[in-house]
């Protein structure tokens, strides 16, 4: 087995090397690490889509409703597509060149953690603008 581990690991450094030398491509991992935290959005979003619920149920219209929690939605939807032009992104890097696989060119990279960077500041503001119905005139006021 220690051998095996041997020349899985040269096999990597290799690919490594491949990547990042010779075709001077970026690790992914830190664009693949912000992607784990967005595990939050559908938790968030869920949030959104029950208190639009709750004031259904206390007689609300639903575009009353909706329009309660239109920043928060709006936020969330952002964070989401985000999410979606960064795993796209991942994915037509690999669909490129399979050899190269967890290391993106450079303006690849570039692209995916300006998005990224992006996805929790939208979160934190789809929750603050869900719990604080002064939102838009705070918004509006910092504008």
């Amino acid at each position: 087995m220690p051998a095996k581990s041997f020349f899985e690991a040269a096999r990597d450094s290799a690919h490594g090397f491949y990547a990042s030398v010779m075709r001077g491509e970026v690790s992914d991992a830190n664009v693949r690490g912000y992607l784990r935290m967005t595990s939050q959005i559908e938790d968030i979003w869920n949030q959104v889509e029950q208190k639009v619920a709750t004031l259904m149920a206390q007689g609300a219209n639903p575009w009353a409703a909706y329009a309660q929690v239109a920043y928060a939605l709006a936020f969330v939807r952002a964070a989401r597509t985000q999410t979606v032009f960064v795993q796209e992104l991942l994915a037509a890097d690999a669909a490129a060149d399979p050899s190269t696989a967890g290391f993106l060119p450079h303006v690849t990279y570039e692209q995916a953690e300006a998005f990224c960077t992006q996805i929790q500041p939208n979160l934190e503001r789809a929750v603050m603008a869900l719990n604080d119905p002064n939102y838009p005139r705070i918004a509006q006021r910092d504008a």
